[in-house]
């Protein structure tokens, strides 16, 4: 026998659903950012050209932030050395995070995920900014159910709504 390398499968369906759903995340990521005050009270201490990358292992989609100029920024679907990085081990973790099926704290507590940089000063920031433009996102029986607690929003969601699909 031949010693072969196993190749998963893509998963072309999955990963254009994460890949909408992560293109949604950091125009929502960037509107809460500009408009709602405790998230940009957690980016402040940020250096401006801090990148965040999100990216899923395995021919998965990713998302590119960065800060700059005090707010975020969000630069596409492409991957950049980084100082911060969220690495999604496949393509089903992912998306039952993104999808709302699973909160971001039990993920990482099932070592669904990891993290690369340094997670005190960018990894709990990025975890409580998450936690609130998912409060904004998902309806609040949804978020209640991902959410330890839910976060106090600085702004309304319709603000955040409109910052995502038109950059209001």
């Amino acid at each position: 026998m031949k010693d072969k390398n196993i190749v998963p499968k893509s998963k072309k369906i999955k990963s254009f659903f994460a890949r909408v759903i992560l293109y949604f995340l950091g125009r929502a990521f960037v509107a809460s950012a500009k408009h709602d005050i405790y998230v940009k009270k957690e980016i402040e201490n940020w250096p401006d050209s801090l990148k965040i990358l999100i990216k899923i292992q395995s021919f998965g989609p990713c998302l590119l932030m960065k800060k700059e100029k005090g707010t975020l920024k969000y630069l596409g679907s492409k991957e950049e050395d980084c100082e911060f990085a969220v690495y999604f081990k496949n393509i089903e973790t992912a998306l039952l995070v993104l999808t709302g099926r699973l909160g971001i704290d039990m993920a990482y507590a099932q070592h669904r995920f990891s993290m690369k940089g340094d997670i005190i000063a960018f990894g709990m920031p990025f975890v409580r900014c998450l936690y609130i433009v998912e409060a904004h996102l998902f309806p609040s029986f949804i978020a209640k159910k991902i959410l330890k607690r839910m976060p106090k929003k600085g702004t309304s969601s319709f603000k955040i709504y409109m910052g995502t699909l038109f950059g209001i």
